[in-house]
Parts: structure tokens; C-alpha cells; sequence
């Protein structure tokens, strides 16, 4: 195991794995620039859609995770800052073994997915037969996925998201360029999934040897299987599971509600406008998932003057950037869509594009707080904001799609994410005894401000230089960017936050140790 007194502070730890987890959110989102146009035009609108349905259909599989993972961080996080090494090969061993029978469950209910898809949804152009094999394909990938949980809990618990998100990019780039080669080579969505799963296969030995090198190396035996450590895990990860089952259900429901309602090419359109939102959001996660393991680390410590800094800073710049997606897809949105995909998915994927941003900058005027209730144990809350925020979702998303299509489904996604945004900021601030006009007015009047010149900027250029070809487009939206980094830099991040940004960058130099004097 690694010293910790060798480790850096946890206010550097946690600004590179902000960084680190940029980069692999960039990377992310570049991929996906380069993947969907050569999707929709392999496959086609219909199938394309048949594909996005099967997605949202897996990302109810993660409701198997049981809140494991998220209580394994916060315990290895606690148990890392303690010095306790023995505690924490117990949850890892002892989590793992629970994952594999996890895993089993997930192909077992993907069985019966399979069986049920032709009564639920259209099949479109693929053959059932096909769409079967898909699902229990991406299904075996999901169980990969699970097992490899307690390793990915380590990287997150320590912080080492150098490692995880290096990992990361590397498997989104196996998995493209398998993906465009299957694709080239054979014809359908058969091939896509066989991608998948022998990414999965490289990922999950993967993660078990980098949280092996985080940690120094630790013995996956069965000894150290321990029963109080399950009823640990559970204890705490029952919260978790009620808090991600409401939100994983509000988020993958909005695909098959409109492929229900409107069909598979309705549900592809929706899935396009959502999938750049969320790559985009997933910037501002990157911030959000350093904290939970940071604010376990304070609250064990005691440190809850330094919780307070957090609050009010990380929300201020959480919403910033999302006001700068916001301002991106609002205003050279259309050109855009236009430029990449095809001037006919203007009309259909533009209007999803415009609310679906909104929401999710609705949703970061809490930006970080739910990771931090997390971290300090605080999960009653947040389950009673999920339920009120899955009954708006769902509920409005079958009210309106029949009559809306996807834009009715967008319009129930901005409600529930206003809800959760505005009353996560009130329960934080009341709990930490901060006003909570101070909060919002350095999350919402700092953080949106930050965002005037650039939302003037992406106002004017168009006017002035014709937004005709992709490259033109996209110099604007980088001029656009650079523009709101200089804003949030400036009003966001004070003086001596920038400072520890920079000394946190900065490799500390080596210092040379001191030759004892040999006495004779």
C-alpha cells in the first residue's frame, strides 16, 4: 500500500482530477462529433433509433448497481484519509463479490427485455431476432461493467483520475474505431454490439490493474470477504440506490417515451439533442465527481469550514460552464446541426437542443451539491427531490409527448431539473447556515454574468461572418469559448483560488535528501 504521507494535499488531488476529468470529458465529446453523423448515415434515421432505444433500455440496467459503487468511494475515501489499508481491501473484495451476482441479474432481466421488445416497441427495419441478440450483447458488456466497479471506486476514492480517465479515452477510442471497422465490414447494429463487449472485456482488466497501482497492489482472496462490511456497503448504499434509481429512471425514460409515443426516428432526434447536452454536462460532472470523495475526506476530518468555501465557489463555476453550452447550442445551435448532421435535422433537433440545454443549466444552479450531501452522508433529502423530480419527468413526458412528440418530453425534463437545481441550493445552504441570497447570487449573478461577453459574441458573429461550413462554425464556437474561459477566469475564480489552480499544475520539483555524515 502507498504512504499517505507521500500523497499531495486534497486540495491538488482534487483540481487535477477536475482537469484530468476534462480532458476525458473532451475527448468524449470529440468522438462523438466524429460518430454520430457516420452512425446516422450507416444505419439510417430508423435504425439508428432502434439503437438509441436499446441505449435507453441499458441504462436501466445500472439500477443493479445497488448504490455499491457510490458507497464504496465514500468508504474507501474515509478509510484512505484514516490510514485504515485493511478496511479498505475488505469493501473491495467484499463489494466485487457482490457485483458478480449483480451481473447475473442483469442478463437474466435483459432475458426478458429481449422477449418483451416486440410488445413494447417497434421493430422497425431490424429483424427481432437481431435486436434480441443486441440486447443480451450489451447486456454481458454491462455485467463487465459491473464487476470492475469496486476498482473504479478505488481510482474515484483517491482521487486518481489521471488514471481512470486515461483509461477512459482509451476505451472510447477502441471502441469507435471498432465500431466504424465492424461497421465497414458488415452491416447492422449486430456488429456494434460485438464492438462493445470486447471493449468491455479490455476495460475491466484494466481497471483491476490500475487500482492496483493506486494502491500499491492488494490481494483479491476470499478471506477477506467480511459481513459487516456488506451490511456497511448496504447501509449506506440503499440510500444511494433509491437517489440513482429515480434519477437514472428520469433520465433514460425520455428516448423510450418518445420511441413509444412518436416511434423510433422521433426517439433518434431526441437521443441526438441529448446526447450533446448530456456530453457537454458531463464537463461540469467532471467537477462534481472529484467532490464526493473530497467532502467524505472533510467530513471525516472535520473540516466543515472548508465545505462552506466549497459551496459557494463550485456551484458559481458549475454553472458558468453550463451557461456556455447553453449560450453555444442556444445561438450557433441551428448552424451547427446544419453543418454536421444535415440541414433537415435543423427542424427536428434544434427546438430538443434549445430546452434540453436550458434545463441542464437549470440544474447546476446547484451544480456539486448533490456529490457533497453524498460525501456528508446526507441522502434523505436528495431521495425526496428525486421522487418529486421523476414524478414531473415522467409524468409530464406522458402528458405531453402524445401531443408535443420529443419537444413535450424536453419540456417535462426542464421541469424536473429546475425543481432539483433550485431546492438543492436552498437545502445546502440551510444546512451549512449560509444565506441562501448570498449562494445564489454568486452561483446565478456571478456565474451567469461571467457569461455576457461571450453570449454577445456568439450574438454578433453570425451577423458578421456567415456561419456556411463546419470549419467556420466551429472556429466560432472556440472563439465563443475562449471568450467565456476569460470570464470565468476573471469573475468566477478569485486571486488566490487561480493561484492554488496553477501551484496545484505545476510538478513539485524533487528535493534531493541530505548525505548523513558517516561518523568513524
Amino acid at each position: 500500500m502507498t504512504d499517505i504521507a507521500d500523497q499531495p494535499s486534497t486540495k491538488t488531488l482534487a483540481i487535477r482530477g477536475v482537469l484530468f476529468n476534462w480532458i476525458g470529458r473532451g475527448c468524449s465529446f470529440v468522438i462523438t462529433f466524429f460518430l454520430t453523423p457516420f452512425l446516422l448515415h450507416t444505419l439510417g434515421d430508423a435504425r439508428y433509433g432502434v439503437w438509441s432505444i436499446i441505449m435507453g433500455l441499458t441504462s436501466y440496467y445500472g439500477l443493479a448497481d445497488a448504490g455499491l459503487r457510490g458507497a464504496g468511494t465514500k468508504h474507501i475515501a474515509e478509510a484512505h484519509a484514516l490510514g485504515d489499508h485493511d478496511r479498505i481491501q475488505r469493501i473491495i473484495v467484499t463489494s466485487f463479490a457482490m457485483y458478480i451476482g449483480l451481473s447475473l441479474t442483469v442478463l437474466i432481466v435483459a432475458s426478458v427485455i429481449a422477449l418483451l421488445y416486440p410488445y413494447l416497441f417497434e421493430t422497425g427495419p431490424v429483424s427481432l431476432t437481431t435486436i434480441q441478440y443486441v440486447i443480451l450483447l450489451v447486456a454481458a458488456n454491462f455485467g463487465l461493467r459491473l464487476m470492475s466497479q469496486p476498482f473504479a471506486a478505488t481510482l474515484a476514492a483517491l482521487t486518481r483520475f489521471d488514471l481512470q480517465n486515461a483509461l477512459s479515452v482509451s476505451s472510447q477510442l477502441l471502441q469507435a474505431g471498432l465500431i466504424v471497422l465492424a461497421l465497414s465490414f458488415a452491416d447492422g447494429l449486430l456488429a456494434m454490439a460485438w464492438a462493445m463487449l470486447a471493449v468491455g472485456v479490455v476495460g475491466a482488466i484494466g481497471h483491476f490493474w490500475m487500482a492496483q497501482v493506486a494502491l500499491g497492489g492488494f490481494s483479491m482472496s476470499p478471506r477477506h470477504f467480511d459481513r459487516q462490511t456488506l451490511d456497511e456497503q448496504f447501509s449506506f448504499g440503499s440510500g444511494l440506490l433509491a437517489i440513482g434509481s429515480m434519477e437514472r429512471i428520469a433520465e433514460a425514460s425520455g428516448p423510450l417515451i418518445v420511441g413509444a409515443f412518436a416511434g423510433p426516428a422521433a426517439a433518434g432526434y431526441y437521443s441526438i439533442a441529448n446526447q450533446l447536452t448530456q456530453k457537454t454536462e458531463r464537463l461540469t460532472r467532471g467537477i462534481s465527481t472529484v467532490l464526493m470523495p473530497v467532502s467524505s475526506r472533510l467530513t471525516a476530518e472535520k473540516r466543515n469550514n472548508d465545505l462552506k468555501k466549497i459551496v459557494l465557489f463550485v456551484p458559481r463555476c458549475m454553472f458558468a460552464v453550463s451557461m456556455l453550452s447553453t449560450v453555444i447550442f442556444v445561438f450557433l445551435g441551428a448552424p451547427f446541426l446544419r453543418t454536421w448532421l444535415g440541414a433537415e435535422y435543423v427542424e427536428t433537433v434544434y427546438p430538443l437542443l434549445c430546452v434540453l440545454t436550458i434545463a441542464g443549466s437549470l440544474l447546476k444552479v446547484s451544480g456539486g451539491v448533490a456529490s457533497l450531501l453524498t460525501g456528508m452522508g446526507l441522502l434523505r433529502f436528495q431521495a425526496i427531490v428525486r421522487a418529486v423530480r421523476l414524478v414531473l419527468t415522467i409524468g409530464g413526458g406522458l402528458l405531453l409527448t402524445p401531443f408535443f412528440g420529443g419537444l413535450g418530453m424536453a419540456w417535462a425534463q426542464l421541469a424536473g431539473f429546475g425543481f432539483t437545481g433550485i431546492s438543492q441550493a436552498w437545502f445546502i445552504a440551510r444546512h451549512l447556515e449560509l444565506p441562501i441570497s448570498a449562494q445564489l447570487q454568486s452561483t446565478c449573478v456571478r456565474g451567469g454574468g461571467s457569461l455576457i461577453p461571450a453570449a454577445i459574441l456568439a450574438i454578433l458573429l453570425p451577423r458578421v461572418w456567415a456561419p456556411t461550413t463546419l470549419p467556420v462554425v466551429m472556429t466560432q464556437i472556440v472563439a465563443v469559448a475562449v471568450v467565456a474561459a476569460g470570464g470565468l477566469l476573471l469573475i468566477c475564480i478569485p486571486v488566490d483560488h487561480r493561484r492554488s489552480i496553477i501551484a496545484a499544475l505545476m510538478p513539485k520539483p524533487r528535493q534531493r535528501k541530505t548525505p548523513q555524515p558517516v561518523t568513524r
